[in-house]
């Protein structure tokens, strides 16, 4: 099949966002001296919770540049709704099988409602503040 032409980040965040997406850098740990850059670009948020995160010393660095430039804050399993959405289907989703503990690999219900409603909510930057506090 014919292969996509690569396509700048500055012209992929635009098309993001003309589309009305929520353009979110993933898996950041190599690209984090990028963030100011992208943020120029339209960047809306970062993936700071992620396997591929392993490093606690990163994880907070990306949620210390979500803070520094008001993204959001995303996380590896939050893409499709809390847990690929299936939290929505229970009233209790911390007794079902696929639980995953907020911030563990995802991202807390705070943090994806702002996602999903695209909309920044008060109090962020405390609750950033009180997660960078307990994780250090």
């Amino acid at each position: 099949p014919p292969t996509q032409e690569f396509m700048h980040a500055r012209d992929l965040i635009r098309l993001i966002r003309e589309a009305g997406g929520v353009a979110v850098l993933a898996h950041p740990h190599c690209q984090l001296h990028c963030v100011k850059q992208l943020c120029e670009w339209g960047l809306s948020g970062i993936e700071v919770w992620h396997g591929d995160l392993p490093d606690n010393r990163e994880r907070m660095n990306a949620l210390e540049l979500a803070a520094q430039y008001d993204l959001y804050v995303s996380g590896g399993s939050d893409h499709s709704g809390l847990c690929g959405g299936q939290y929505a289907r229970y009233e209790h989703p911390e007794e079902t099988p696929f639980y995953l503990p907020p911030l563990s690999v995802g991202t807390s219900e705070f943090f994806f409602r702002e996602i999903q409603q695209q909309q920044r909510f008060s109090g962020r930057q405390q609750v950033i503040r009180d997660i960078l506090r307990n994780e250090c």
